[in-house]
């Protein structure tokens, strides 16, 4: 029973690197989200504690102000300026029980403290009294230094450390969300980026090959491996366009094999294609170093020389062509004896183009074959004209009988003496 692939088994690398990059980034975010909320639980809890502290200092900075009138009071309940002392008292009161609610509120905290209101009131009343009782001045002072200043004191050392208690927690805490995200960071790229990296790698590198080997077969030849047609007109091209510039010549040999479709009837198809794969060999054996040969079907082969001094250079490399291919084929245990005939052109016999040396090249073998088996011949300009000659007027020939202007009998012809 067959099974069929998970989704993130179907998705290409590039889609697992996109997918693995995007978990990066969403664990990221989340690490970030959870540290910036530490942190700022932890800078809230410093500033409260902060605020508190100094809430608590400035209270009893007031108390502090309301015993020195006090004492004044005590001192010189008649003095000219004991109303200014009483006002200044009102104040202080009145500022005081205002820091009070603000810094319970700040810590949390409802009401206000009993002892705190109770000598406030007795404060506000000391200072709208219009006689000024100097004992009671000095109860209230003394009240105040007995029971609030310490109290407010303590609590704004309490805070205070406190808020150094929170200032360590904050530096701890952003200490632990570095630490966790260069952590997270390290093992989130070494346990799904640098694997997703290297299955990238790996799938561009088997692409790269796979590129590689449909090139190879898009441009050369299956069974003898040699370059194909397409391969051999796009070199022709690259060679032609340079062709002007070069100071040597440069030699199109097209090979074609001898009675090679008696032998195909009579040996299979097998065979045959084994006596190409064995001739495509000694063709390149034969070559020169830098030469191009490729193989352009049935059995015809085109072999390019380059940098030759003149025409007769491509003699040479012809002759060693044909005596590769004289040497027996050894098929099926016998021994096959094989010939070729081979046409030459030039790239400067005619224009530079793929198709028209090609062209010449076939001429030329056909020149070649005209004559009998494995011979080599040049094109010429009068090939080619002789070519078009008897290829119009065989046009013309085909037109004219279906015309009527020909009309072909039979004669029968006899020999009396058979």
């Amino acid at each position: 029973m067959s099974t069929s692939p998970s989704p993130a088994a179907s998705l290409t690398p590039d889609r697992q690197f996109a997918r693995a990059c995007a978990i990066m980034l969403c664990a990221a975010l989340a690490m970030l989200a959870a540290s910036f909320i530490a942190v700022e639980r932890s800078a809230r809890q410093q500033a409260l504690t902060a605020d508190v502290a100094l809430a608590a200092a400035a209270e009893a900075a007031s108390a502090q102000s309301m015993v020195a009138a006090l004492d004044m009071l005590a001192e010189r309940p008649v003095a000219p300026d004991a109303r200014m002392q009483q006002t200044r008292l009102a104040w202080d009161t009145e500022q005081l029980l205002g820091q009070e609610r603000d810094r319970l509120a700040q810590a949390g905290v409802e009401g206000e403290t009993s002892a705190l209101v109770e000598i406030a009131g007795e404060a506000a009343a000391l200072s709208q009294s219009p006689q000024v009782d100097a004992r009671e001045a000095a109860r209230i002072a003394a009240a105040l230094e007995a029971r609030i200043l310490p109290r407010l004191k303590l609590i704004a050392t309490r805070y205070r450390a406190a808020t150094e208690d929170a200032a360590t927690r904050t530096r701890r805490t952003i200490l632990v969300a570095t630490a966790l995200q260069l952590l997270g960071g390290a093992a989130l790229v070494g346990m799904v980026l640098l694997p997703a990296r290297r299955r990238i790698a790996d799938w561009v590198a088997r692409s790269r090959e796979t590129d590689r080997e449909n090139r190879f077969r898009l441009l050369h030849d299956s069974l003898t491996g040699l370059p194909n047609a397409t391969y051999l007109h796009a070199f022709l091209a690259r060679i032609a366009a340079g062709s002007e510039r070069s100071m040597t010549q440069t030699a199109v040999l097209r090979v074609d094999l001898d009675r090679f479709g008696i032998l195909r009837e009579t040996l299979g198809q097998r065979d045959c294609d084994e006596i190409i794969r064995l001739t495509a060999r000694r063709i390149r054996q034969a070559m020169r170093g830098g030469d191009f040969a490729a193989y352009v079907g049935h059995d015809n082969f085109v072999v390019v020389a380059l940098d030759l001094e003149d025409a007769n250079a491509a003699a040479p490399i012809a002759a060693r062509i044909q005596a590769a291919l004289r040497q027996p084929f050894s098929i099926r245990g016998g021994a096959r004896h094989i010939s070729c005939s081979i046409g030459v052109t030039l790239l400067s016999d005619d224009q530079p183009d793929p198709d028209r040396i090609l062209a010449n090249a076939r001429i030329a073998l056909g020149e070649a074959q005209g004559v009998g088996a494995g011979n080599v011949r040049y094109f010429r300009d009068g090939l080619r004209a002789e070519v078009e000659r008897r290829e119009m007027l065989y046009t013309e020939l085909l037109a004219a009988i279906d015309t009527g202007e020909l009309i072909p009998f039979f004669q029968p012809q006899i020999s009396l003496e058979t």
